[in-house]
């Protein structure tokens, strides 16, 4: 990465994947794909292309 002037920086990712575990158990997601959608208080969860394709255009 230096060679082409790319920054970056070593990292620990354990927290990021702690908060991520923890955010899929919230969620009760256990199946791919997943998507998540969450106004104010309100969460809602999609399972599956279709109903993830009909939640992305609503929130158009």
């Amino acid at each position: 990465f230096k060679s082409k002037g790319i920054p970056f920086a070593v990292f620990d990712p354990k927290p990021a994947f702690n908060r991520y575990n923890a955010l899929i158990t919230e969620d009760g997601i256990n199946s791919t794909p997943t998507c998540v959608i969450i106004r104010g208080v309100k969460r809602e969860v999609f399972v599956g292309v279709q109903d993830i394709l009909k939640a992305l255009k609503h929130l158009q």
